[in-house]
């Protein structure tokens, strides 16, 4: 483990990591991050130099970005998909509309004798 960084809470390190305490206490566990207990308190050494960390909450809000623009480019879709739909569903009355009507119109006067 690294000597630099400086000592904090659990609570905190759990906010600065953005992750749950039981996360923490397993990072601890494993080995990953160094702790100590002073007057029942938990703290662990949060490395500020530490780019892993950094880097990982980078890629975390580039993936947030692109799930919220991936969402956003469904709902489009899920949008544009009822209007079809609802397209399609007049144009079927208007075919069954116009059926009916051809089958209600009077035999032309021409075809008597045909």
């Amino acid at each position: 483990m690294s000597n630099k960084g400086k000592w904090i809470t659990l609570q905190q390190a759990a906010a600065a990591l953005g992750v749950g305490e039981t996360s923490i206490r397993r990072r601890i566990a494993s080995g990953k991050l160094e702790a100590k207990k002073d007057a029942g308190r938990v703290y662990i050494r949060l490395d500020t130099e530490d780019q892993d960390e950094s880097d990982l909450r980078q890629l975390v809000q580039v993936l947030q970005d692109q799930n919220a623009a991936l969402n956003q480019r469904l709902e489009e879709a899920s949008r544009q998909n009822d209007q079809a739909q609802q397209l399609a569903a007049m144009q079927q009355q208007t075919i069954q509309d116009m059926n009916q009507r051809l089958l209600e119109a009077p035999v032309p006067w021409w075809k008597f004798w045909a």
